[in-house]
């Protein structure tokens, strides 16, 4: 089974490294290799990491790397996991079970 880390994305090389640097210490964690995907401003697209020949004969988990459920994790996430037509589990977001009710989370 495959893992993909889906962030945002940046023009920023640090922003960009320290997505990596996640990626690899969850990997680490996990003892698998841990695919980096962006939604936005730079690739490779979740599309573009679930079509590679490497990734697409086998299930996914996609977990949005995301601190709050706006546009990006309810509609271009979801669109890119239907456009790349393999099977795929979506993760909840982390925030779902940190201990922080509905009401409190910033799209409430």
């Amino acid at each position: 089974m495959n893992l993909i880390l889906v962030a945002h994305g940046t023009r920023k090389p640090g922003g960009v490294a320290m997505v990596g640097d996640l990626a690899q210490r969850v990997g680490e964690l996990l003892d698998r290799v841990v695919q980096v995907a962006f939604v936005d401003v730079l690739g490779p697209t979740p599309t573009e990491v679930l079509a590679a020949p490497a990734v697409a004969d086998q299930p996914a988990v996609v977990v949005p790397a995301f601190l709050s459920r706006g546009y990006h994790v309810r509609t271009d996430l979801p669109a890119h996991i239907a456009g790349a037509g393999i099977p795929t589990s979506p993760s909840r977001p982390r925030w779902a079970r940190a201990g922080r009710s509905r009401a409190s989370s910033p799209n409430g």
